[in-house]
């Protein structure tokens, strides 16, 4: 059994702006002695569909599967701006940075979707809210200090050329994502830029 799930990679793009935003996060957390565990920057990414735990006989399938729908897409690009906290940023549990839930994004994520239906894939009744994790808190805690100064920042604009199968494998303290193939978009004719930026309504 392998801990599955189908991302983008969000290594490429975010080097710079992202690296410069996280230092001065990490200052500001350690002058207010915050315990945070802070996500290695190659463990970043942008989850698609969460297939839990799979038999390795599915793997044939769920390739097959995923190499179909990133035929349908060409490669596009993502907006990451703002850092926010989830449940919020009065009693947080985890950063993020924010990932525009643009129309080429949520068109990848739904066609993803249906061709996952099994009762393990993402509880696909939730509403789909791209982020990218960038740390975990021990304990709840306040965090809308630490993070206002980074609202509504513009950080970077990523491209988006494959989707990546991924394993999750337990490890202390952050799992590690193991990349166990990569699908390119390989779609003729995408959205036009101001489609692809444009927001889902």
């Amino acid at each position: 059994m392998k801990k599955l799930f189908l991302a983008i990679a969000t290594h490429e793009g975010l080097e710079e702006a992202g690296a410069q935003i996280l230092k001065k996060l990490r200052i500001n957390a350690d002058q207010k002695q915050l315990e945070i565990r802070w996500v290695p920057q190659n463990n970043f990414h942008v989850t698609l569909v969460f297939l839990g735990p799979t038999d390795d006989a599915k793997l044939p399938e769920i390739e097959a599967l995923a190499a179909e729908v990133a035929t349908l897409f060409a490669p596009f690009y993502l907006k990451i701006a703002n850092v926010g906290a989830f449940p919020n940023d009065l009693s947080s549990r985890v950063l993020w940075f924010g990932v525009q839930n643009s129309k080429a994004l949520r068109a990848l994520q739904e066609h993803l979707a249906q061709k996952f239906k099994e009762p393990a894939a993402m509880g696909q009744e939730r509403d789909y809210s791209p982020h990218l994790t960038i740390a975990r808190l021990r304990n709840p805690h306040r965090t809308r200090d630490l993070l206002s100064p980074f609202v509504r920042k513009k950080i970077a604009k990523i491209p988006v050329r494959e989707i990546v199968l991924y394993e999750s494998l337990g490890g202390a303290p952050f799992p590690v994502y193991k990349a166990l193939k990569t699908f390119p978009l390989s779609g003729e004719k995408g959205l036009s830029e101001e489609e692809a930026f444009s927001e889902v309504e």
